[in-house]
């Protein structure tokens, strides 16, 4: 009995989310991916056949991405903060809030939250697949004041980083990280080193993984830590951002 009450207790201390009753917790989000709710939040259109037409009637008129408007990601931010993080200026402002403050809601409010009036995904993704969303906004979101520090910097270790991404990424990536152009539609060739553009957004995908992709979660596949991914993209950023300025038109020719 102590030790369920101090087994709670830690929990309540320490888990991203509110602290349940097992009675309180609906079926759908017992039986709910983590990991295919962290590739939602990235994608969600890889899992369904049914796409949304138009633009989100939540995005602002003014907003520069209409086309990725029914993104989790676009509107509430890789660093899961809306308005108030990385996106709170820039080509993404949307003044949109973020969902870090929804980690502490019940399923039922985050699962209502995804069907209310102008935000409903229910007509494109399944009751599970809605489910697996909700965990993932209770359970697996990422602080990343804990990434990355105010004056900029990353707090893993650079060395540590290395080494790991030797061992997990150079067979993909290459040991510049530069084997795929991640953004072929820009100029050059680009390269991981683009991270530091955008470093939440790598978080994520080293974190969970990239949807319809060979890539692994580093959390769930690789059963290994966030302090690894820290450390990942801590040595990630120091890398090249392309190996060419050759324009995308010159690469064909090749």
């Amino acid at each position: 009995m102590v030790f369920r009450f101090a087994a709670v207790l830690m929990m309540a201390l320490f888990g991203t989310g509110t602290v349940l009753a097992d009675t309180a917790v609906p079926d759908g989000y017992k039986n709910a991916d983590l990991l295919k709710g962290g590739q939602m939040y990235d994608n969600w259109q890889a899992f369904t056949h049914k796409k949304p037409q138009g633009t989100n009637p939540l995005y602002p008129a003014k907003g520069t991405f209409p086309q990725q408007s029914w993104s989790c990601n676009e509107c509430h931010g890789w660093d899961y903060k809306g308005k108030d993080g990385l996106y709170s200026t820039g080509p993404h402002a949307t003044g949109i809030i973020g969902i870090r403050a929804a980690a502490q809601k019940t399923p039922q409010e985050v699962f209502q939250a995804l069907t209310q009036k102008n935000h409903d995904f229910s007509p494109y993704l399944k009751e599970q697949q809605l489910w697996n969303l909700v965990k993932f906004v209770r359970e697996g979101q990422t602080d990343f004041a804990k990434v990355k520090r105010t004056d900029g910097s990353f707090t893993g270790l650079k060395s540590v980083g290395r080494a790991k991404y030797r061992m997990l990424c150079v067979r993909c990536h290459g040991n510049t990280g530069t084997l795929i152009d991640l953004d072929p539609d820009r100029d050059g060739h680009q390269g991981l080193g683009t991270s530091i553009e955008n470093p939440a957004r790598v978080m994520h995908k080293i974190l969970w993984g990239l949807p319809g992709t060979e890539m692994p979660s580093l959390l769930i596949n690789l059963q290994l830590k966030r302090m690894d991914g820290i450390d990942i993209l801590t040595y990630v950023e120091t890398l090249p951002p392309e190996i060419t300025k050759n324009t995308k038109k010159e690469r064909k020719k090749k």
